[in-house]
């Protein structure tokens, strides 16, 4: 069974570049990748023509025992920084946002290298799948099968999902899925974070909560039962796709065995209970039930 490593901090003292948000630089143009990256996104090369500073930067990060952001910043370290300095600070949140948002970068570039055929990098490895990303319906179809009162408790995350993101072919079951891949991921960092003085500084700049990673990896497991129960029962092409798909399933194992250690991990630490992390509670409890349950089941995807 696949296991979510949970990270953590060493014992180093954050970097001065990493306590400053100036010295950060401007985004610049955002990486692109071609077929000859092909070979070095496959492992944690960092590219030839990283320059200097920037791989100086990468290497003042806070330091994390984590193969994922190991192979995150050597491979697409340069999404990692881009991220950073499109966000113009480096603090609790923007970290876990850059290695989540580099960890599309590297899905996307490695699927382009693979037919198109959905890959995820996660805990630093490359899991390449057989189903063909745009090839099920558009993700946003899950909004049918959202409990109302979800839709109304966590609007934005709702919204930026289910409502504002276009239903366009390349955004289907294959994306909706990366997505989890990268908030369980980034929560991990998250956790690893508690500790460090980064947490320390988020919470002495006023900040009560941060609803990030964590919660998004739940409402994301949600929107997973969801877009699954509707493909079900309205769009059968694309669930016998995902149902005859065993490398696919194999990782939405991997990441829901993952998202439930990480979400227990994560509950001594949830804004509730005095820590910063918001856990939003009703999304799991609707996860929980018998009605989203069984989509699991019929999978047979183990579940606690």
């Amino acid at each position: 069974m696949n296991r979510l490593i949970l990270l953590t901090l060493l014992a180093a003292p954050l970097p001065l570049f990493a306590a400053a948000t100036d010295g950060l630089g401007a985004a610049g143009e955002r990486p692109a990748y071609t077929a000859q990256d092909c070979a070095r996104l496959a492992g944690s090369a960092a590219p030839a023509g990283r320059s200097a500073a920037d791989a100086a930067m990468l290497a003042g990060l806070p330091p994390l025992v984590s193969a994922q952001a190991a192979r995150l910043r050597g491979a697409v370290g340069a999404d990692v920084l881009w991220w950073l300095r499109s966000q113009g600070a480096l603090n609790l949140s923007s970290l876990p946002t850059a290695y989540h948002e580099a960890n599309h970068a590297i899905d996307v570039a490695l699927a382009a290298c693979h037919g198109g055929r959905a890959v995820y990098v996660f805990d630093g490895m490359t899991y390449v799948t057989e189903l063909v990303r745009g090839s099920t319906a558009p993700y946003v179809v899950a909004a049918a099968a959202v409990p109302p009162a979800i839709k109304a408790g966590a609007a934005v995350r709702y919204q930026t999902y289910l409502v504002r993101t276009p239903k366009v072919p390349a955004n289907d079951f294959t994306t909706l899925l990366d997505e989890l891949n990268a908030y369980v991921g980034a929560a991990a960092i998250e956790l690893a974070l508690v500790d460090s003085p980064l947490y320390a500084r988020f919470r002495a700049d006023g900040n009560a909560a941060l609803d990030g990673n964590i919660g998004g990896a739940a409402d994301m497991m949600l929107y997973v039962l969801s877009y699954l129960k509707v493909v079900r029962t309205s769009y059968p092409d694309s669930y016998a796709r995902i149902r005859n798909s065993p490398l696919l399933l194999a990782h939405l194992q991997r990441l829901w065995t993952a998202a439930e250690a990480m979400l227990k991990a994560a509950a001594p630490h949830g804004s509730e209970k005095g820590g910063l992390y918001v856990v939003p509670i009703a999304a799991l409890v609707a996860v929980h039930s018998p009605a989203f349950m069984e989509e699991l089941d019929r999978l047979k995807i183990r579940h606690q």
